[in-house]
């Protein structure tokens, strides 16, 4: 398992068609939960490495710990926070070649 940032990686629809991972956590804002298949762009251009995608709504509380820890970070990097991080930071989101 690996940790990267939601904006590392190129994530593909079963086409090869970039899919936004934001757009997809905001069409999935009502249910609160992600479980599909989807393909992660490999940077050697080897064949994209078919994953699940796995999100869930993290409750209230938890979403605006991790919203204060991304800002308190960017502060400290000195870099300007995106509206997607903060998007992105009210989900726990694994990409997991487990077998729902």
């Amino acid at each position: 398992m690996i940790r990267a940032g939601c904006k590392s990686a190129r994530w593909l629809d079963r086409n090869g068609n970039l899919v936004g991972l934001i757009a997809e956590l905001r069409k999935a804002l009502a249910g609160g939960m992600i479980d599909r298949p989807i393909w992660i762009e490999r940077k050697s251009g080897a064949q994209p490495l078919a994953v699940r995608l796995v999100a869930v709504k993290k409750p209230a509380h938890a979403a605006a710990e991790a919203r204060r820890k991304a800002r308190k970070t960017a502060q400290k990097g000195g870099h300007q926070l995106s509206r997607q991080t903060l998007e992105a930071a009210d989900w726990v989101i694994l990409a997991t070649s487990l077998k729902g």
